[in-house]
């Protein structure tokens, strides 16, 4: 009988402890965790690391499929880097860390100048996707230059 009722105790302890612990310790967005240092920090920047790579690979298919004038290459991998804005809103910079606003403001225009891309290479307006692509570029660059050491 004592038995059962310390299992019974230790169980309801347990399961309070349980609840106590989600309700006190909620879980953080990854970039809010960027002003610490150590691991967590880690793993967000080989998160962004990860998502530059993916536009340099669609950057380099991009340009090789607009000399080739490959309209479909050109919209699929813009599809790609699309589906990629909402987290890049949400990057911490390496630098200029209270530019957040800047950053948010940066990708629209980029997400902006990608659809022009993509629906003048839809239209086979291969020039003027080539310009637009250009544009799309220039972000790059430009928050590279403000935020990255």
């Amino acid at each position: 009988m004592l038995e059962r009722i310390l299992m019974r105790m230790i169980i309801a302890s347990t399961l309070i402890s349980g609840i106590v612990s989600f309700t006190v310790f909620r879980p953080v967005p990854v970039h809010a965790l960027m002003e610490h240092s150590g691991m967590h920090a880690e793993v967000h920047m080989a998160a962004q690391h990860r998502l530059m790579a993916t536009y340099a690979q669609a950057q380099a298919k991009i340009k090789e499929a607009l000399e080739k004038a490959n309209a479909e290459v050109v919209q699929n991998e813009i599809k790609k880097l699309l589906a990629t804005i909402p987290e890049l809103r949400k990057v911490t910079p390496h630098k200029n860390r209270k530019g957040q606003k800047a950053i948010e403001r940066i990708a629209a225009a980029f997400e902006a100048d990608l659809k022009t891309t993509a629906a003048r290479a839809a239209k086979r307006d291969l020039a003027g996707a080539r310009k637009a692509f250009g544009k799309v570029e220039e972000k790059c660059a430009a928050c590279h230059a403000k935020f990255r050491d």
